[in-house]
């Protein structure tokens, strides 16, 4: 099944230094966006931590590395994360009682205490 690919809010990453400690939780918004605050240069881990109902929790590790550029400026990294839907089906099974054994016939309603059956009358 093709779904449509649109932007996710509350979709929640935390990232981590290079020695594994978390320096930030990041949040995305109705855009689908989330943008930390400003770090030191280095390198960074991006994990996926929340995830919206219905989707699948991307587990993968995104690796971010904060570098200055040839005119001493810092780049900013930009990375497009994607989440798989989950795919779930529902299962209805019903039963019944058989309350006319005899004939083979079935028959659903209330059954009063002594044992007849009362049907709704419309």
């Amino acid at each position: 099944m093709e779904y449509e690919k649109r932007p996710l809010p509350g979709v929640e990453f935390t990232i981590y230094d290079e020695n594994g400690e978390a320096v930030e939780v990041i949040t995305t918004t109705e855009e689908g966006r989330a943008v930390s605050k400003k770090l030191p240069l280095g390198k960074y881990i991006l994990k996926e931590t929340k995830t919206p109902s219905g989707l699948a929790m991307n587990y993968e590790e995104y690796e971010a590395v904060l570098i200055e550029d040839k005119e001493d400026a810092v780049v900013d990294v930009s990375l497009d994360i994607e989440n798989d839907v989950i795919d779930t089906e529902i299962n209805v099974y019903k039963v019944g009682e058989m309350l006319n054994s005899g004939d083979g016939t079935f028959g659903y309603g209330k059954k009063a205490a002594g044992g007849c059956l009362l049907r709704d009358l419309h």
